[in-house]
């Protein structure tokens, strides 16, 4: 019967993954491949984390000794707690949902990237669409827990961002996700959209104040979940305990890093481009390597274009440039500065991986129109 249901499931995911491919106009046959890379990962990882006993395995397995929540870890048991008490899922039942919701973000990434690259060079096209093929962005990304989530939602709040009028739905519906499942992040997310939003839209003054209301409110929801820093009551002391706090916590592992003694430029290469081929000292950093060497050349892109835009063209940003930014900027220095083990941060970067992405794409578009304002609903 478990299997009856697990393969009833998967042929679910793959019926609405097609349907959605179609939605975002994408190759069926790569995103049929990528699915099955996908299941092949997901498959073999439910084995994995349940020999490890990992936090995967966990949410699934006393999740029905849980109370329901809505914010962080507790809404993840909650979902597996539904699905478990309400339709009797297993294991591989239940992981299969996440990986379904981790192809919406993998689908939303393709399409974004898809049109980031209209104009592009092939070079750096093909190193973004390597992404959705990565080993370990697949592992946790179709795992149970809170990555899945985050991934799709961040993709999404990005594809909504290119055409804001006619997917504000889809915008809104993805940051409270979003700030659901990772609080802390969803304040700077709410906090990027009102600025970016109210600023440069060339939507009209009703709808600004409308959308810039929703998204303020959704701010002050947002720190109301934040179990750790309330932004109207930040200062020093509490950003510096709050940080410290995260680094001993993560201090613990295999891939831990020394972060007393490391300058703040090099936490922050460190949080996004290892490890590399020299921290590499088993085959999962080894394929972490050959993932970073790819981020870390996308990220030299964009390095490359900024510096080209800043001397032979005046910078005009659009909502989504002013959103990524701000975004990208204030949670990569923040999660830098207190993650101590490169494999933890390996699965806090799909956060902002996208953000990445995306915007390099914005500023290596080839177009003689300046890249950063060529999106006119923005």
């Amino acid at each position: 019967m478990d299997l009856i249901q697990s393969s009833f499931i998967l042929f679910l995911s793959y019926f609405f993954t097609l349907k959605l491919a179609k939605f975002f106009k994408l190759n069926l046959k790569i995103i049929s491949l990528a699915f099955i890379f996908k299941t092949i990962i997901c498959i073999l990882y439910i084995y994995i984390s349940k020999n490890l006993d990992n936090d995967n395995y966990g949410y699934f397995i006393t999740s029905i000794d849980e109370d329901y929540g809505f914010s962080g870890t507790t809404l993840i048991f909650s979902i597996n707690r539904f699905f478990r008490e309400y339709f009797y899922f297993n294991i591989f039942s239940m992981t299969f949902v996440f990986s379904f919701i981790g192809n919406i973000g993998a689908l939303a990434l393709a399409s974004n990237i898809k049109t980031f690259t209209k104009n592009t060079r092939s070079r750096i096209r093909f190193l973004s669409e390597l992404v959705i093929f990565f080993p370990t962005l697949n592992l946790w990304t179709t795992a149970i827990g809170k990555d899945a989530i985050t991934f799709a939602s961040i993709n999404l709040v990005i594809y909504a961002l290119i055409n804001i009028n006619s997917r504000l739905i889809i915008l809104l519906a993805s940051s409270i996700l979003f700030s659901l499942v990772r609080p802390f992040v969803g304040i700077v997310l709410f906090l990027s959209l009102v600025i970016s939003i109210t600023t440069k839209s060339n939507l009209s003054i009703f709808n600004k104040l409308f959308i810039g209301s929703i998204t303020f409110a959704g701010l002050l929801w947002v720190n109301y979940f934040n179990e750790w820093l309330n932004i109207f009551d930040i200062n020093f002391e509490t950003l510096s305990t709050g940080i410290e706090n995260f680094s001993i916590i993560t201090s613990i592992g295999n891939n831990a890093i020394e972060l007393s003694n490391m300058p703040i430029p090099l936490r922050i290469f460190s949080f996004m481009f290892r490890p590399l081929f020299f921290d590499a000292n088993d085959f999962y950093t080894l394929l972490m390597s050959f993932e970073n060497l790819i981020i870390l050349l996308i990220f030299l892109n964009l390095v490359i274009k900024i510096f080209k835009c800043l001397i032979t063209q005046t910078f005009n940003l659009s909502v989504l440039t002013i959103f990524l930014q701000i975004y990208l900027t204030i949670s990569w220095t923040m999660y830098s500065l207190g993650m101590a083990n490169l494999g933890t941060a390996n699965r806090y970067k799909l956060m902002f991986l996208p953000a990445l992405i995306s915007l390099s794409l914005i500023f290596a578009n080839n177009s003689k129109t300046t890249a950063l304002n060529r999106y006119k609903n923005n």
